[in-house]
């Protein structure tokens, strides 16, 4: 009787080591900004996608943000409003370079800037992992799934860069 009690209560410590273990990396991932369980993007990112109606790469990220990211996307489609033109325009001139579509900033809270995506990924690790990032004053820069380079933005730049480039949803 006295092995049993003891194969039960060896048992019990192994059990909780493994849960406290779990725990301790679990928290530890999360406060490094890593991706959630499951790959979803973390729950202040949001996604803002300059694109077109008639273009099927715009079409296609915006179907993948609508159905993995639901209420964390907004469309700004450059066909249809004038504002989202005028706003894609000014954005490409002055910050990629580039007027390819489609084109996404992922934001934080709406109030800085985490990444900027020129192409159409539907990879969602590829999303969660810069969505889960913490803010920084140099913003990565990707074409596809390929950093191109990085936008220089201190803390307060971060506020003034969405102000002049995301056209309000």
């Amino acid at each position: 009787m006295r092995d049993k009690t003891t194969l039960v209560l060896i048992g019990v410590v192994v059990a909780l080591v493994v849960v406290a273990s779990t725990w301790v990396i679990v928290e530890r991932q999360r406060e490094a900004g890593a991706p959630p369980a499951g790959g979803g993007a973390c729950s202040t990112a949001f996604f803002y996608e300059y694109g077109a109606s008639w273009c099927p790469y715009c079409r296609s990220l915006h179907e993948f943000f609508s159905s993995k990211y639901p209420n964390q996307h907004f469309f700004c489609a450059i066909d249809v409003y004038k504002a989202c033109d005028d706003g894609f325009t000014k954005f490409a001139t002055e910050v990629t370079g580039s007027g390819s579509i489609p084109q996404t900033l992922v934001l934080v809270n709406r109030t800085h800037v985490l990444a900027v995506v020129i192409g159409a990924v539907t990879e969602e690790g590829f999303w969660a992992s810069i969505s889960c990032a913490q803010p920084s004053a140099r913003v990565p820069v990707y074409y596809g799934t390929r950093l191109l380079g990085y936008l220089d933005l201190n803390t307060t730049d971060h506020s003034s860069f969405i102000e002049k480039y995301v056209v309000p949803p």
